[in-house]
């Protein structure tokens, strides 16, 4: 059986686990520097780390390309020529007849390469590792490049005649599948005869579409592709399936789909209740497009779904565009707010959250995906949430954003879930695991994968923070020393024009007094812009709103970081009050022959004054 060489094994390994914990956008160059770091051919590394912008595409096909072109010299010298075994079936020596051009020693010097457009000898390609100028990427000359091709789209690759002589490790991927890593050997596709082509099978789609499959007498249902579904058959609603796909080997094949945790939520209003019917407003044609492809995202993740028959209540909607240039529906049911009792769950504080988590050296954040659309609601809740829309009116299958209600829910139910879970805290769709090493670290972690299989969480791949020493989460950085805002967030602030009116002004302070804890004397900065905000105030902006502007952002800059509260530790409490606030300063104090070492600080400050 031939052994897939050792950098392809440590590649696969690696995708495994990122398949599972993506590090954002730090992934790729994580899993790039794991790569090099562990090559044992020091010619090789020295040649990777002299390269300029290496990504790992470009470090992987590198590798890949040395190890090919060493096994070529090896086989060469033991004059194996081209003969290769794959599980006892032997690969190499051609019918006659066919013009595959086998010399007396075994090597194929007639091959009609496609990469290349040339003839040479098997696995000697000239464009092995080099890069396409049609497509940017790489093993292959523009000359066999397939956006030059323009070959069919969704045609799957069509077997030759020729014998079975070849094994493509190439990274591109003629079909719309992803590929698996296994721990033995990764086949994506054999270059063809007549061998593949007997298992494979035309079958007609929606009467209109011959897709080739396949066959496996060992698989109990058909799957394709999720691209294939969007590019073909996108007019076909998805529906639910409580199915689990198991691959040969045992891995779990992931349907499209939104997680659906396992209880209905129902709205419950007050007595005197008056519903209200809310017109479809106009919108110009180009967000018309946009607004009816976002209306057939959702309903075809079953989130939305039309509705035919009258509605006592119909809610306006609030259209968001995205960066990308979508659109993103939001429901804004302000008449259904002012009836729905709420629970009233308690929502934990930012300082219970920082408090939980001192002490602690490992953590990962989760989020959840699309959090609230998670939550199925009952049948009549459902159409308490009907909107209009120029395309006639829909309602809402799932929890949607925007009731006054969603937050408690929301926390609610993730708390039922994780909340008996020790090392972990739940901040509406964003969970954080922290524990002081690395093992109790897994074992939390794996608790809550079993919690969420339990109840069908989804989480955001995207988005997970995993194993890290230090954590973004809810717009702070947490470490083992302490906690200190994301530089950016800050940065963002202090770039902030000057305010206007007072709602940009009320804007900015609710930014600023996010981060209250860290700056010492809030109150007494923002007393000369709160007295801007009164009821019969008019608005001056003079020197002195500008100087308190100026203050506050230079404290921002300047911000550090806060050590976590232990009840454990000696601790001195500062307070002060004046005519426009009260405050207060904890000094965490370390001890040691009974002096003072270090001190760590909380800073905290209440806005509003006691005196006008």
């Amino acid at each position: 059986m031939l052994r897939r060489p050792l950098h392809t094994e440590k590649e696969s390994d690696l995708k495994k686990i990122a398949k599972i914990c993506e590090f954002e956008k730090q992934e790729e160059s994580l899993v790039r520097d794991k790569i090099i770091l562990g090559i044992r051919d020091r010619g090789l590394q020295e040649a990777l780390l002299r390269e300029a912008d290496i990504n790992l595409e470009k470090a992987s096909n590198l590798c890949r390309a040395a190890e090919v072109s060493k096994q070529q010299v090896k086989l060469m010298r033991e004059g194996k020529g081209n003969e290769l075994n794959i599980n006892k079936l032997k690969i190499g020596h051609s019918k006659k007849g066919t013009n595959s051009g086998s010399s007396e020693n075994g090597h194929n010097d007639n091959y009609q390469c496609k990469k290349c457009g040339k003839t040479h000898a098997i696995r000697a390609c000239p464009a092995y590792g080099l890069k396409c100028n049609q497509c940017g990427r790489f093993n292959h000359f523009k000359v066999g490049c397939k956006q030059a091709r323009a070959t069919q789209v969704g045609r799957w690759r069509k077997a030759d005649k020729k014998g079975v002589n070849e094994l493509d490790f190439n990274n591109e991927r003629d079909e719309p599948e992803q590929a698996w890593f296994t721990n033995e050997l990764t086949v994506r596709s054999i270059k063809s005869g007549a061998l593949s082509k007997s298992w494979t099978h035309a079958i007609m789609l929606d009467n209109r579409l011959s897709v080739d499959f396949k066959i496996d007498t060992g698989a109990d249902i058909n799957v394709l592709p999720y691209n294939y579904y969007k590019t073909y058959f996108s007019r076909f609603s998805l529906k639910e399936t409580n199915s689990v796909l198991i691959a040969y080997g045992g891995t779990k094949i992931e349907t499209f789909g939104l997680g659906k945790l396992p209880f209905n939520y129902k709205i419950c209003l007050s007595e005197n209740a008056v519903p209200t019917v809310k017109p479809a407003r106009r919108y110009a044609s180009c967000i018309k497009e946009k607004l009816q492809a976002a209306l057939k995202t959702l309903e075809d993740q079953t989130i939305i779904s039309k509705v035919t028959r009258p509605t006592d209540w119909v809610n306006d909607i609030i259209i968001v565009e995205k960066k990308n240039g979508s659109i993103r529906i939001c429901l804004n049911p302000s008449q259904l707010n002012k009836v729905i009792k709420r629970e009233h769950h308690v929502i934990p504080t930012m300082e219970e959250l920082r408090t939980n988590l001192a002490g602690k050296k490992v953590f990962s954040v989760l989020d959840m995906k699309d959090g609230f659309h998670q939550i199925p609601l009952d049948d009549e809740s459902s159409y308490l949430c009907t909107f209009a829309t120029p395309f006639g009116r829909y309602k809402y299958n799932r929890l949607p954003f925007g009731l006054s209600s969603s937050p408690e829910i929301f926390q609610r139910e993730l708390e039922r879930i994780f909340g008996d879970l020790e090392g972990v805290q739940v901040y509406f769709d964003d969970l954080i695991i922290a524990a002081e090493d690395e093992v109790t670290h897994d074992k939390i972690f794996s608790k809550v994968m079993d919690k969420a299989s339990q109840y069908n969480v989804k989480f955001n791949y995207s988005k997970i923070q995993y194993k890290v020493g230090k954590v973004m989460y809810l717009g702070l950085i947490f470490n083992e020393q302490g906690v200190r805002p994301d530089s950016k967030q800050l940065e963002a602030i202090a770039k902030m024009p000057n305010p206007v009116n007072k709602k940009e002004l009320q804007r900015f302070l609710g930014l600023v007094n996010y981060f209250h804890s860290f700056i010492p004397k809030l109150s007494e900065l923002t007393n000369s812009l709160r007295l801007l905000l009164r009821t019969n105030q008019d608005w001056q902006w003079t020197n002195r709103q500008q100087t308190a502007v100026d203050q506050i952002k230079l404290k921002l800059i300047n911000i550090t970081t806060l050590k976590h509260f232990n009840p454990k530790e000696n601790i001195v409490i500062q307070t002060d009050a004046s005519n426009h606030g009260i405050g207060h300063k904890i000094r965490v104090i370390s001890l040691l022959q009974n002096k003072i070492i270090r001190m760590n600080y909380y800073k905290f400050s209440f806005l509003g004054s006691l005196m006008y």
